[in-house]
């Protein structure tokens, strides 16, 4: 209904500002933020370039920090296609655009801090029903103007990306009650790779790794004897959410050599629970993992198989917003 098109606004915006918090990124300023269009490639443009949130958070993989501008929709399925998100895309670049160019941007939002703020997200959740691969489909699709400035990343996430989002988000909330100890660090691990090569941890989730079907943490955990501490054990965290078969394994732990991750203590390798497989056919794929795939070597680590909290992001969300009020 046109009359809850404000409340769906607000409430979407909510949502997407209380789940990327929990994930360590930082809202600048305040949501709602309309910035005049200053820039001469919108010269045909008549309207301000609303900015539904505006968040930072540290970059593993550039220099500065990141600035992500971020809008939330709630759309009943039958309004989501090609061209209603061809339009929030549109909206978003324009806005990635212009908005750096704007002194209200600055004194409003960035606060004269330098930060790549060439990225966007897009969060689009269909209440009633929702069709992945017909998603999908839509955002390939997608086409929209040459871009005039640099390169832009925008991610645009629906219902099956917006529930993996909560559910990285409550297992690394689960994570630090489990670790709740003074000593205990728990951060996301960012491998070196071919253009990054050192390593990384930070507190926040990265953009790439919001859309990725692997994404790491680590947990630093004190050794203690006789309540003293005299060293740290380490178990690498692996948020898995591809299929489950062992062919599927076999990549993840491909992976994990590949990034030199298997100096740890512990691996612990989280699945996704809406994965399309029968629980007997996910048991096998484990057992066959740990008798032909894992090297029969002491000094590698255990491997131990968790499913992800079966959460979902609207839900999820909205108890985020109550226990902050």
């Amino acid at each position: 209904m046109p009359e809850d098109e404000p409340e769906r606004g607000e409430r979407a915006n909510k949502r997407i500002i209380a789940v990327l918090g929990e994930l360590g990124w930082i809202q600048q300023g305040k949501e709602n933020v309309d910035i005049p269009c200053s820039s001469g490639i919108h010269s045909d443009r008549q309207n301000d370039h609303g900015v539904d949130a505006y968040f930072q958070y540290k970059d593993p993989f550039r220099e500065l920090e990141r600035g992500v501008f971020v809008e939330s929709k709630i759309r009943n399925w039958e309004s989501v296609n090609r061209t209603s998100l061809r339009n929030f895309m549109t909206q978003t670049l324009g806005t990635i655009e212009c908005a750096p160019e704007s002194d209200v941007f600055e004194q409003r939002l960035n606060f004269g801090v330098p930060r790549n703020h060439n990225a966007g997200v897009i969060s689009v959740w269909a209440p009633d029903d929702y069709y992945d691969e017909d998603f999908v489909s839509y955002v390939s699709d997608v086409g929209i103007h040459r871009k005039e400035r640099g390169t832009y990343e925008i991610a645009i996430l629906g219902n099956k990306k917006l529930n993996r989002l909560a559910r990285t988000s409550k297992q690394f909330s689960d994570l630090k009650n489990e670790f709740d100890h003074e000593a205990t660090k728990i951060y996301f691990y960012y491998p070196s790779m071919l253009d990054k090569p050192f390593p990384d941890k930070t507190e926040s989730l990265a953009l790439e790794s919001i859309v990725s079907d692997l994404i790491f943490a680590k947990v630093e955990k004190p050794r203690t004897i006789d309540g003293e501490v005299t060293g740290h054990e380490e178990i690498l965290v692996v948020f898995h959410y591809g299929d489950m078969t062992v062919e599927a394994l076999e990549v993840v732990f491909q992976s994990l050599v590949l990034y030199n991750l298997l100096n740890v203590n512990e691996v612990r390798i989280y699945h996704d629970p809406d994965v399309d497989r029968d629980m007997q056919d996910i048991d096998a794929a484990k057992r066959q993992f740990r008798n032909n795939i894992v090297p029969d070597d002491e000094e590698n680590p255990n491997f131990n198989f968790y499913v992800l909290p079966s959460v979902q992001y609207d839900n999820y969300a909205d108890r985020l917003i109550g226990g902050n009020q």
